[in-house]
């Protein structure tokens, strides 16, 4: 079990590092919808818009998502690279 639970924490590290927990928010909705403009992320989570550009721009910094044509999308679903959390999702439907 210890082995387990390293495999977790090197897993998740990534996400639990983010500064706050909007940002984390913010990466996680991203990462379940595989991406979504500004509009959709203020009316799917209700954070203000100042609040959401600030998340994107700390995620955008860390290189864990990318801006393309005003959708944000998860680095982590670009050419198959996994995530610390590629299957969780999937099991709680």
């Amino acid at each position: 079990m210890v082995g387990d639970d390293a495999r977790f924490r090197q897993r998740f590290a990534p996400v639990a590092k983010l500064p706050s927990p909007r940002t984390k928010l913010v990466y996680l909705y991203l990462h379940v919808a595989d991406g979504a403009t500004v509009e959709e992320l203020h009316e799917a989570l209700g954070i203000q818009y100042l609040e959401l550009y600030s998340a994107l721009r700390v995620l955008r910094e860390r290189s864990i998502v990318r801006n393309e044509r005003s959708i944000y999308r998860c680095r982590v679903h670009e050419g198959g690279n996994s995530s610390p959390l590629d299957g969780r999702f999937s099991r709680m439907q």
